[in-house]
């Protein structure tokens, strides 16, 4: 048993919570209840309210409202109308908020320790209590359903309908009807709502009825749902709308495949498979011009557009297709119709109006009919005939068809005159008539001899009406018979241990259908393992026959373990065939596999420490097992008693390479010592688009790993721009390579592509880098367009052009740094309009006697040239000038010619 014992604080005055803080607190509110109207002044007394604060008061879920601050410890709020849930009375609660304090964007509440405030709103209305039927809210009655007034002293009446007149519309004619529909008792307001209404008709909610655009429909009136409610109920009615169709159209038959016919030609008219036919037409009223006059005095004319359907039905009524056509502004249409190859029979065009039964043939007022008729001839040969085989007879037959609903007579066959010495005999015999909607045959027997026949006989079919002689075909291939062989199994194979003595059967079939001769079992002479242990010669097999040979597979004990693969190959002079063999060679002798992990630490280290936790998979090359592991604490992993044989050994570890190798495990075991090189240096790839259409811009990141007993060698730049190269904008790259590792790193190399299409990269190898250093290595590039270039070096510049011969300057030996090397030829650097070394940057180029050094401040015409063998030349931006500065190279290389430009600004073009 539990026993909870809670105790209650008693608080010092103007102390509250069960903590007795000092807080802002409402304690209670005079008065607690007031009119549903609103305007009662309530006084809420608490403690420690601030004059400069806001305060709000909630009476329920009416909007807040602001608070008058008397004292610390009284305010005053007037309550607002009664709420949603006061309607009629009622009393909510009220908060007070403080402005000043909020969390998010809501105001904090102020505490009520003494329990929530509550205020009762009082229902008044001046004319009592609504007649017992409904309630009072803010002084006005809110009346219950079926009474109404202000009072609520009137009953609401239900809505009780009349019949309702039938309405005839004319066709397409707008129609408009104020409130047409008749309540015979019923209290207002009533809305008015339609069902089963067909498109455009509207019915208001006062009772107005619309339809812009009236669609006939020939099958009776549309018959509508009318409801009528008020607030205590609905009735419903039914209103009938008749749209009778206002025309009709005619259709003849104009002409077929271009060809007229006569109105007065007898009818029906022949038509010819697969034809195309014109069809011509006219829109017709059906009845007088006063008997479509609707309701609003408004008379139905023809006009263009208006809608036909032509439809197309055999002569039993039966509707094959439809065609919807439109008439121009005198009401004539002409259209065309393309009869399907396999139409015939006797047929019917009829015209009507869309919302007739399509086919529906009607006389209009004028007498016109809205049908015409004609009849087709279509035949086809549904199957032809083709006989392949050895030599014999063959029969068969060549099927026609009727398409038509009307019989066909006097049809005549006859074949192609040639007959090949090859075919013994050829006779047939066709039928000269087709039934309706029926078939018809050529039957044939033809008899073929070998060795090798291939014929084909046509036969060219007359049908009386048709216009078009049909053609049917029958091929004969015939050829002597041959044999074919089979093996059973097409593929041997099966594990084989060193030592043991194995046999295969292979069953030898004729499927063929003649002898095969006696056959010959070829084995592969390379593997001494396998013989026949039967003859290797097989005695013909007849059609449908079949032999056993059997294949001896003798392993030695001392066999290499693997697998034996080859093809057992068995022939005639007439036919011969395959089949394949694969049989693994394995021991049942096993060993241990030792996997010692290793990486540059185990040998960098006194520890020597392996690589522990590398996941290590070892694969049999012969049957495919698969064992796998981690490597211990100390790099080793050992797969014990697995069998003898290759296996494929895969050693990896996040952070280093990936080790393979195949190795053969031999009695005793085997250990291998995988070396796991760590990954120091990695490159990351990163493609950015940019805000330019189809712009991106890649990046690439190198990252390293530093100060580890191991050389990590880097180099910088990792991206060459090779539009500088090929333009020769730049004729070097000066690759700074740098050993970040702890131990230093010989035989350090630079590969560069060898096959540019016309770039050449000259450098030399530095050799040994050692630890924590740095060396540059130039590479220069040749074979630019504007390298080695002897004709006349045009520049253009604003306002400038130099232009004219030079000498390239001899190459010179690089001083000034610590990496040897060759500068290049000589150079000139310049600018359009611009400015070259505008901060007075010095380059410096060895071999010459001091060096070529030339600094380009501003002001300058040209720079310092110094040196004996060869020199750079850098011009910056000059200070207005009247000639052209020319600077001849050290060494004997002579510059172009130099313009000064409008901005007097200098600029150099070297001839090199």
């Amino acid at each position: 048993t539990t026993t909870t014992t809670t105790t209650t604080a008693t608080c010092a005055p103007g102390l509250y919570t069960p903590q007795c803080l000092a807080i802002t607190a409402v304690l209670s509110l005079t008065p607690i209840n007031g009119s549903d109207f609103g305007g009662a002044r309530v006084t809420i007394t608490g403690d420690r309210f601030a004059s400069d604060r806001r305060y709000t008061c909630s009476f329920g879920t009416a909007d807040a409202v602001n608070a008058l601050v008397l004292s610390a410890s009284q305010l005053v709020c007037v309550s607002p109308a009664s709420p949603a849930e006061a309607y009629g009375g009622g009393t909510v609660v009220v908060v007070v908020r403080d402005l000043n304090v909020t969390v998010g964007n809501n105001a904090v509440f102020v505490a009520a320790p003494a329990g929530a405030l509550w205020f009762t709103y009082r229902a008044q209305c001046v004319n009592g209590n609504c007649g017992g039927h409904g309630m009072c809210s803010r002084g006005a009655c809110i009346c219950y359903t079926g009474w109404m007034g202000p009072n609520c002293t009137s009953p609401v009446l239900p809505v009780v309908l009349g019949a309702f007149a039938d309405i005839v519309l004319a066709e397409g004619v707008s129609y408009t009807r104020d409130s047409p529909l008749t309540i015979l008792s019923g209290t207002g307001p009533v809305t008015w709502t339609l069902g089963n209404a067909p498109a455009g008709m509207q019915l208001t909610p006062t009772g107005d009825l619309s339809w812009p655009v009236p669609a006939a429909k020939a099958d009776g009136p549309y018959v509508l749902t009318v409801t009528a409610a008020n607030s205590i109920g609905s009735a419903q009615g039914v209103l009938r709308v008749s749209v009778p169709p206002t025309y009709n159209a005619t259709v003849r038959l104009a002409s077929v495949n271009r060809v007229a016919v006569n109105a007065s030609q007898p009818r029906p008219v022949a038509v010819v498979n697969s034809a195309t036919v014109v069809l011509q037409g006219q829109v017709h009223a059906l009845f007088s011009a006063s008997s479509f006059v609707n309701s609003n005095g408004t008379t139905t004319s023809f006009s263009s557009n208006v809608p036909v359907v032509v439809s197309l039905l055999r002569s039993d009524n039966t509707l094959w297709g439809s065609l919807s056509v439109t008439t121009a502004a005198d009401g004539s249409y002409t259209n065309s119709w393309t009869l399907p190859s396999n139409l015939g029979g006797a047929f019917s065009f009829v015209a009507t109006h869309p919302a007739l039964i399509p086919g529906t043939i009607v006389t209009s007022v004028s007498g016109a009919q809205n049908a015409d008729n004609f009849t087709t001839v279509s035949v086809g040969v549904v199957s032809n005939l083709n006989f392949n085989g050895y030599p014999g007879t063959y029969t068969g037959s060549i099927v026609l068809r009727n398409f038509g609903n009307l019989p066909l007579t006097g049809i005549q066959t006859t074949r192609s005159l040639y007959t090949p010495p090859l075919v013994s005999s050829f006779a047939f015999n066709a039928t000269t008539t087709l039934p309706a909607l029926g078939d018809g045959t050529i039957n044939v027997t033809v008899s073929g001899l070998g060795p090798y026949l291939s014929h084909q006989f046509v036969f060219l079919i007359v049908v009386p009406g048709f216009g078009q002689v049909l053609r049917a075909t029958v091929s004969l291939e015939v050829r002597n018979p041959l044999p074919q062989l089979t093996l059973t199994p097409s593929h041997l194979t099966g594990e084989l241990l060193q030592g043991q003595l194995a046999s295969f059967d292979v069953v030898v079939t004729n499927v063929g259908a003649a002898p095969t001769e006696d056959l010959t079992v070829e084995l592969p002479s390379n593997l001494a393992y396998l013989s026949l242990a039967t003859s290797a010669t097989i005695p013909s097999l007849s059609a449908g026959n079949a032999s056993t040979f059997t294949l001896l597979l003798n392993i030695p004990p001392t066999a290499v373990l693997g697998t034996l693969t080859g093809n057992i190959i068995v022939y005639s002079r007439l036919v011969g065939t395959s089949a394949s063999f694969s049989f693994p060679i394995t021991s049942n002798a096993t060993a241990n596999l030792t996997i010692y992990c290793v990486n540059e630490l185990t040998y960098l280290t006194a520890a020597s420490p392996g690589l522990a936790n590398a996941s290590v998979t070892v694969t049999s090359a012969t049957t495919g097992a698969t064992f796998s592991g981690l490597s211990g604490p100390n790099g080793t992993i050992i797969f014990s008693a697995l069998p003898l044989g290759v296996y494929n050994v895969k050693a990896q570890k996040l952070g280093h390479s990936v080790y393979t190798e195949s190795v053969e495990l031999v009695l005793g075991g085997v250990s291998v010592r995988a070396f796991l090189a760590t990954q120091v240096v990695s490159y990351t790839w990163s493609v950015v688009p940019v805000q330019i259409t189809e712009s991106y811009t890649f990046s690439l990141e190198a990252t390293y790993v530093t100060n580890v007993p191991m050389p990590v060698v880097t180099f910088d730049p990792i991206v060459v721009d090779l539009d500088a190269l090929e333009t020769g904008v730049q004729t070097s790259i000066n690759y700074v390579i740098t050993n970040h590792g702890l131990i230093r790193a010989d035989d350090v190399r630079l590969q560069l592509p060898t096959d540019h299409p016309f770039l050449t990269f000259t450098w030399t190898d530095p050799g040994s880098l050692e630890a924590n250093s740095s060396v540059v290595v130039v590479v220069q590039v040749s074979g630019a367009d504007t390298v080695g270039d002897t004709t006349a070096a045009v520049a253009t510049t604003q306002g400038a052009t130099s232009a004219g011969p030079a000498t390239t300057a001899t190459p010179a030996t690089t001083a000034g740094n610590s990496v040897p090397g060759t500068s290049p030829t000589a150079t000139t650097t310049f600018a359009t309009g611009g400015t070259v070394n505008p901060t007075g940057s010095t380059t410096t180029w060895a071999g010459a006697t001091t060096g070529a050094t030339l600094t380009g401040p501003a002001g300058a015409t040209t720079g310092t040239v110094g040196g004996s063998t060869g020199s750079v030349t850098s011009i910056g931006t000059g200070a207005p000038a009247t000639t052209g500065a020319t600077t001849t190279a050290a060494g004997g290389a002579t510059t172009g010619a130099a313009t000064t430009g409008a901005g007097g600004a200098t600029t150099t073009e070297a001839g090199a």
